[in-house]
């Protein structure tokens, strides 16, 4: 039988102890895996080679930014790297609304209230937050000035955090995470931003 790689996979026979030399036959099985080896060798390619469809031959031809890097110039999990030239996407969490605004730290960057209908209080981020993590938030209401309160994990010092919206202005306020005090510190605040 001729192999059927790499259209589809081979059905080989394997024989038992108990089977006989001629059932399957001998002859025939060594031919069989013969092929099917051989089928595999040229799929995979030698060093170099000239076959296009070949896995030596298509890897070979990578370029740019396709191309595999060295370990020494990857990007690793842990490795303290430097990036250039790369725009990381925040992720955003976003709420019309709530009472009890909680942003959720471990899966997003930015928590977002699109249209407060209600005095808010804002709880402590979920999540386990890192040292120096940035968190910002941003809050509009829904054309009726809402009261803001803060859990005490956050903390203010030169800039004051808002008890109150500005109707119809969307607010940001830029927090990070101090991991000595465990407080999200904000380091800055603009309103009346329409």
């Amino acid at each position: 039988m001729a192999t059927n790689f790499p259209v589809s996979l081979d059905s080989l026979s394997n024989p038992t102890a108990t089977d006989k030399q001629n059932n399957p036959d001998h002859a025939t099985q060594h031919a069989n895996a013969n092929d099917a080896i051989e089928a595999l060798q040229i799929k995979v390619g030698i060093d170099s080679s000239a076959v296009t469809t070949s896995h030596d031959y298509k890897l070979s031809t990578i370029t740019g930014s396709d191309k595999v890097q060295p370990q020494s110039t990857a990007v690793t999990l842990t490795g303290a790297q430097t990036l250039t030239n790369k725009k990381i996407t925040k992720r955003v969490q976003s709420e019309a609304s709530s009472a009890t605004p909680t942003p959720d730290a471990d899966s997003y960057d930015v928590y977002t209230l699109t249209a407060l209908a209600a005095n808010a209080t804002f709880a402590a981020p979920s999540g386990t937050p890192t040292d120096a993590q940035t968190l910002i938030v941003r809050i509009k209401d829904n054309g009726t000035a809402r009261t803001l309160a803060w859990n005490t994990i956050y903390r203010d010092g030169d800039l004051t955090l808002p008890t109150t919206t500005i109707v119809n202005q969307t607010m940001y306020l830029g927090f990070i995470y101090n991991d000595a005090d465990e407080k999200w510190d904000l380091i800055a605040y603009i309103d009346n931003v329409s």
